[in-house]
């Protein structure tokens, strides 16, 4: 499985979306990208953006395809458990590379992120 896939799994698992069925995969990609881009500090603004691209394949004419700030309270605060969720991928994936690019238990260091090749 390739990172963005995990990414979306994890998300996923936290927001009850399986991530087998074809259109929660496409949205949860989505979502994987904007854990990597935006990570711990993503809003709900930006999942509601990022919702838009993805119903705009889905089902064009949704009545919430509209800018965040346009949108009533009730419906802005329905991102906020995929935000949470995001947020806190990214933080599992900040501890997993401080703990990849760390010492081992047998004293092998791995190779930190981006340096392969180096």
């Amino acid at each position: 499985m390739n990172y963005i896939d995990e990414i979306a799994m994890e998300i996923g698992e936290r927001c009850a979306m399986p991530f087998s069925s074809g259109e929660n995969k496409r949205l949860l990609r989505i979502y994987a990208v904007l854990c990597l881009a935006k990570g711990s500090e993503t809003t709900n603004a930006d999942v509601h953006d990022a919702w838009s691209a993805w119903v705009l394949e889905v089902f064009p004419n949704h009545r919430s395809i509209v800018p965040f700030c346009d949108l009533k309270e009730i419906t802005q605060d329905l991102d906020a458990p995929y935000r949470d969720a995001i947020r806190e991928v990214a933080e599992l994936d900040c501890r997993r590379n401080v703990v990849l690019s760390g010492q081992m238990d047998d004293d092998k260091t791995l190779i930190p992120k981006g340096q392969i090749g180096q």
